[in-house]
């Protein structure tokens, strides 16, 4: 076998450890329910649990001293069928709960959308998305001997603070805002506002990842010595 199957047999072998954890994860909530991860259909009159890989999105590494692995998000959709639909919706709430409860997971709502259903050749239901880690490892590279003396360089500290607006420049309450280089997240309150009181000024390019409404983006920024207020990310930046 050559390196680079065995490399994909082992992504194989972890993708189907994580299916295994979320079929352990779903079948205690929902008893004697058929799990598929195939595309969500109309069922049938047992109940069953739809965990459908929806898509892959990026998910840069933490930094670190030892070389961090390579990782991925797995995003899957979660749906219930069942005979009785007030049973079904019950079903639905206990999982996203219980989705909720693993700190490794993250939730995000579902766009229940005619146009997604047409394309999954389904009837429309209620659904959300839950995020699942995958991770590969690599090898730690040897770092090399240091012959030089140690240059420490010190970076004046200043706020970033913003604003995330919907279409119409509503306020939009709860998107998640991150620093990645400093692995540093808040979320935005009522008014959409969002704030890092603590960032290096240097360098002054800034890149943010913003999350919201089941979208992500990246947008960039400078900082001036005294900070940057005031920064506007508008909603149809997320619009595709």
């Amino acid at each position: 076998m050559s390196g680079e199957a065995a490399k994909g047999g082992s992504t194989f072998a972890m993708v189907d450890q994580i299916e295994q954890q979320l079929r352990d994860w779903a079948s205690p909530i929902v008893p004697d329910a058929r799990v598929s991860f195939l595309a969500p259909g109309d069922g049938g009159p047992e109940p069953s649990i739809g965990l459908y890989l929806m898509d892959i999105l990026p998910n840069p590494p933490a930094r670190g001293l030892r070389t961090p692995p390579l990782q991925v998000w797995l995003r899957y959709l979660v749906t219930v069928a069942a005979s009785d639909p007030s049973q079904s919706n019950r079903w639905l709430e206990d999982l996203v709960f219980a989705a909720i409860e693993n700190p490794n997971w993250e939730v995000e709502p579902f766009e229940n959308s005619a146009t997604v259903w047409l394309a999954l050749r389904a009837a429309p239901r209620p659904a959300f998305l839950v995020r699942v880690p995958l991770r590969r490892e690599r090898p730690a590279k040897r770092a090399p001997l240091v012959r030089r003396p140690l240059i420490v360089q010190k970076s004046p500290m200043a706020s970033l603070s913003g604003v995330v607006l919907g279409p119409t420049d509503e306020p939009l309450m709860g998107a998640r805002v991150e620093l990645p280089v400093l692995q540093q997240s808040t979320h935005t309150d009522s008014r959409g506002r969002f704030r890092f009181s603590s960032v290096p000024t240097e360098p002054s390019s800034k890149l943010l990842r913003v999350r919201a409404r089941g979208r992500e983006i990246s947008v960039r920024t400078k900082m001036a010595a005294g900070g940057r207020e005031g920064f506007v990310i508008r909603l149809q930046e997320l619009e595709d």
